[in-house]
């Protein structure tokens, strides 16, 4: 044998071509090694020894080498070489086996040893040349990658939900657990198949598509309402699936696989269509009701506005056509009185209470039309100080308040939204009534009226429980009148506010029974509420609530 540290024995080229060939086997990190079959000596570069572990000679002995090699590798060796040799092979030689690591407690090295067989005129091999190279970082890789499917087919197998593992970008089934293939409609046989010839029926969906995608970017895929074509039971059904699809990676960061879930929502899906059929159903008849609504609505405010046109039509006439017999009568009275002022005490005592009689129609007349003109009249809402409406009011009480000596005591009081004159008639009638149910003493001796008014402001939810006001606002400002009259039994709270409503007699109290029926339909009116409390002989606090 020639010098094997230059040329090649193998190689017939010139010394020039031989160099080239080199570099470039150098360049490759592989190793050249050529097998004499009649000599059973094999002879191999320097960088082959290198990857079998060996610090020999560059020629040693078919056995050396393989005694080289792990010895659950050997058989293999032998028998790729005998599968080389046999006559009617290819003549290719190609083996994949470990050798020792460089000490003990390396981990051995995988290699890969490719060649081909050399024969003589008689159709006998008498060589095997080829390379070796050092494939340990590949087997380890794809070790890891088993392991690591083995590990995704255990959470495949054991996921409740529908799952399947696929490899590779050609979408191969690896694993799919029961929910999928009942899915599917299919069974495990199904497993190491192109997913699309499994289910031919997605060749004109996005699917694979869309799965080859993930596996080309590795950007995952979800979808809560993703629709499909699948085939059961030889028939084409849509479903709906909350879909996901994620990449999976090998310890190099290169994918793989691919796991998909998916968990049928098509009930999910039909209910909520069918909901929002519901939906619009309902939403097209309340259009038709609330259409039909808004007309009624429009013909009865047109007839409560003639109504209320009518009415006030009808209190113009009344005040002036009830009101002028009345005059009369009582003019006539007091004409009657001084024509015949000789005349008998019976007779003066009859015209005084016809003129008596007179006095309390004009006065019933004239409390009827402001309370029927409280809610017919239109509303002059603005900003109103009540102390402003407190004053004019006492100015009108002057001649009463005057007369019976009466004390006021008053706080401060807000600035509310509303009608001025309304609230005037509030407070007049208010304090009348405390003026005018002031307590006697047992001589009968009028007790001094002694009137006071406070206001705080109330959140909505402190309200009397029983009672809810005609506008809900976020707080109140509640005005609270006392007296030290003579109060009346709680018992009759509900009445007092009704219209023609007595506690007393009408010898004991003059009154027309219609004033604290004004007073809550002004309150109502502002979006308030009105309430009392009381005891008899104890006095009386009458509470007002007006929106702040």
């Amino acid at each position: 044998m020639t010098d094997q540290s230059t040329n090649f024995p193998f190689w017939s080229g010139s010394q020039a071509e031989q160099e080239r060939l080199q570099y470039a086997i150098q360049a490759a990190q592989v190793g050249t090694w050529n097998l004499d079959i009649n000599q059973q000596q094999l002879w191999w570069d320097e960088r082959c020894r290198e990857l079998f572990g060996y610090e020999g000679q560059n020629v040693v002995s078919y056995s050396q080498m393989l005694m080289l090699v792990d010895e659950e590798d050997r058989p293999r060796i032998e028998k790729a070489i005998e599968s080389t040799l046999n006559l009617s092979s290819t003549g290719h030689y190609d083996v994949q086996f470990r050798v020792s690591g460089a000490s003990l407690i390396d981990p051995p090295r995988w290699l890969h040893a490719q060649g081909r067989a050399y024969v003589d005129i008689m159709g006998s091999a008498y060589r095997l040349s080829g390379v070796v190279r050092d494939i340990t970082a590949q087997v380890r890789t794809r070790q890891q990658l088993e392991i690591s499917k083995a590990r995704f087919r255990s959470l495949v197998v054991n996921s409740p939900t529908a799952t399947v593992f696929f490899v590779g970008r050609d979408i191969v089934i690896d694993t799919v657990n029961a929910p999928m293939l009942q899915i599917w409609g299919k069974d495990e046989s199904v497993m190491g198949q192109p997913l699309q010839q499994v289910m031919p029926q997605l060749a004109g969906q996005p699917f694979v598509e869309l799965l080859q995608r993930v596996y080309d970017t590795g950007e995952s895929y979800h979808n809560d309402k993703a629709v499909g074509q699948i085939m059961v039971d030889g028939q084409w059904q849509e479903s709906w699936f909350n879909f996901s699809c994620n990449p999976v990676y090998a310890q190099d960061g290169t994918i793989f696989g691919l796991i998909n879930t998916a968990n049928d929502v098509t009930a999910q899906v039909v209910a909520l269509r069918e909901s929002e059929q519901r939906y619009r159903l309902l939403s097209e008849e309340l259009e038709i009701r609330v259409a039909q609504r808004t007309r009624e609505l429009a013909e009865a405010n047109e007839d409560l506005k003639r109504t209320n046109d009518n009415l006030q039509q009808f209190a113009y006439v009344a005040s002036h056509d009830l009101q002028e017999p009345l005059r009369k009568i009582q003019q006539f009275g007091a004409l009657l009185k001084t024509e015949y002022a000789n005349q008998s005490e019976q007779e003066n005592n009859y015209i005084d209470r016809m003129q008596l009689a007179a006095g309390r129609m004009s006065n019933l007349i004239r409390d009827l039309l402001i309370y029927s003109r409280i809610s017919t009249r239109e509303q002059v809402v603005m900003s109103i100080p009540l102390d402003s409406v407190l004053a004019q009011t006492l100015v009108d009480l002057e001649l009463v308040i005057s007369e019976s000596q009466a004390v006021i005591d008053a706080e401060p009081l807000p600035v509310v939204m509303g009608d001025a004159l309304q609230l005037g008639q509030l407070f007049q009638n208010l304090i009348n009534n405390a003026l005018k149910f002031s307590r006697v003493d047992n001589a009968g001796n009028p007790a001094i009226p002694h009137i006071t008014i406070r206001t705080q402001r109330t959140a909505y939810s402190q309200l009397p429980p029983a009672l809810r006001p005609a506008r809900q606002a976020e707080a109140y400002h509640r005005i609270d009148i006392s007296d030290n009259g003579v109060g009346f039994d709680e018992k009759y709270l509900d009445r007092i506010f009704q219209v023609f409503q007595r506690l007393h007699r009408k010898n004991e109290f003059v009154g027309t029974g219609i004033g604290l029926a004004i007073c809550q339909r002004v309150v109502n009116y502002h979006g308030g509420l009105i309430t009392a409390s009381s005891q008899l002989g104890q006095g009386a606090t009458f509470s007002v609530y007006l929106p702040a």
